[in-house]
């Protein structure tokens, strides 16, 4: 029986309950039982965008599967999954030629990169991902441009210290200055992280604790949603902020006024 490796992928995973990878493994475990494939391997990056050159742990992991002979089959919900962005094609393109190994998609059809109509149609559905992901930034940097140029506030998940209109919410604006300050005393991102997560140790900046950010924006859009009729959405569990949640903070361009 061939051995396949299954590669899963969402950009955004908001609510952090992994429900579209665990669809996503659902669909491709049937596809495979269907096509007499024996799963071997499951690669998965949740909640990690494949636009932009970010690293991928689990792309990355099926690239060495492929290159070490465990598997010969990559099974992905659609292509689009597996990879927007032209280097990562490449490698993917490489590897699979290299290895013989098949591309079998949930949604779309099996390319052979062992051969050039394969790996020519690889390449027209990566450049389509391209563009698609060029078009729809283009189309979002028009539309905050203009909520700028009317005062509203930009759309997406509220920066920590503000509300969704843009109004300056005092107790969370007052962790952001001390967040900035305790950074700037010297603090680094793990202390800070720490601290904001009730770690009562002597040497933590002293900054209030607080629930993770996600999770307080998910149990306000909750509220929106009753009042509005609508069911709840998962909410993600409270737990410790991470160090890249504070540079995050840090870099925001909208905390120092600047265009975002």
């Amino acid at each position: 029986m061939t051995r396949a490796a299954i590669y899963l992928r969402i950009s955004r995973d908001l609510t952090g309950q992994r429900l579209g990878v665990d669809r996503q493994r659902e669909a491709a475990e049937k596809y495979a039982l269907a096509n007499d494939y024996e799963v071997a391997e499951v690669f998965t990056d949740n909640d990690i965008s494949a636009a932009g050159g970010k690293r991928r742990p689990g792309f990355e992991s099926l690239l060495a599967a492929l290159a070490d002979g465990r598997v010969s089959v990559v099974i992905a919900w659609n292509w689009d999954r597996l990879t927007r962005n032209r280097p990562d094609t490449v490698q993917l393109i490489e590897m699979c030629q290299r290895t013989k190994a098949k591309v079998a998609l949930v949604r779309g059809s099996d390319l052979d990169m062992s051969t050039p109509s394969g790996r020519m149609t690889a390449g027209i559905l990566a450049e389509v991902a391209q563009n698609e992901i060029e078009t729809k930034g283009e189309r979002q940097s028009l539309a905050q441009r203009q909520r700028a140029s009317m005062g509203r506030a930009p759309k997406g998940m509220r920066p920590l210290g503000y509300s969704v209109n843009g109004e300056v919410l005092d107790d969370e604006a007052d962790a952001v200055r001390r967040i900035y300050a305790s950074f700037n005393a010297g603090a680094s991102l793990r202390a800070v992280a720490l601290a904001l997560s009730g770690d009562e140790r002597d040497d933590l900046p002293n900054l209030p604790t607080m629930q993770k950010h996600s999770r307080t924006v998910a149990i306000e859009r909750n509220a929106k949603r009753a009042a509005d009729g609508f069911d709840p959405r998962p909410v993600p569990s409270d737990g410790p902020w991470s160090p890249s949640t504070v540079l995050g903070i840090l870099r925001n361009p909208r905390y120092a006024a600047l265009p975002t």
